[in-house]
């Protein structure tokens, strides 16, 4: 059995996708007191309860997707728990690997986008991650803050396994 050099669990963290999913929570709760007084109420009670699990849904989707990432010394798993989605990449593979930090002004500004088909993304993080250039000429992105952030540590362990790392 290989021996692990890292692993991690990262759940969704983007806090404005959490503050739209409350104000709209909020304002299906206004809603439906408003509607309990008043005795024109335009909202029936099946499309309150059609609405209320729609977003009990939500909140359950967003609480329960995590991504994991477990680095040993042949291969580099990728998965997500929720969706079942899995990938793997073997040592033998992969060409290089290296840490990466995207601006966030390149997020968002199209620069991002590849249509020719050679790029793949995996992730939960915000900009930063591990940037991954397989043996084929493909690019995969795992975005992920935490193992950005033990970067060095990795790095070195990712080394002394013999994984070529810039």
């Amino acid at each position: 059995m290989a021996k692990m050099i890292y692993r991690t669990e990262q759940r969704y963290r983007r806090p404005e996708v959490v503050g739209l999913l409350a104000l709209f929570t909020v304002l299906l709760a206004y809603k439906a007191l408003s509607s309990l007084w008043m005795s024109n109420a335009t909202i029936g009670t099946t499309e309150f309860l059609l609405l209320a699990a729609l977003f009990c849904l939500g909140w359950f989707f967003l609480y329960s997707f995590k991504m994991g990432i477990k680095i040993s010394q042949n291969s580099l798993k990728v998965k997500y728990n929720l969706f079942k989605m899995r990938s793997k990449f073997e040592k033998k593979d992969i060409d290089f690997l290296e840490f990466v930090e995207i601006p966030e002004t390149q997020l968002w500004n199209g620069m991002s986008v590849h249509f020719e088909g050679s790029y793949k993304s995996h992730g939960l993080g915000d900009n930063s991650g591990l940037h991954i250039r397989l043996n084929s000429g493909e690019d995969v992105y795992v975005y992920s803050n935490d193992l950005y952030d033990d970067r060095a540590a990795i790095s070195n362990q990712l080394k002394a396994a013999g994984w070529s790392v810039k």
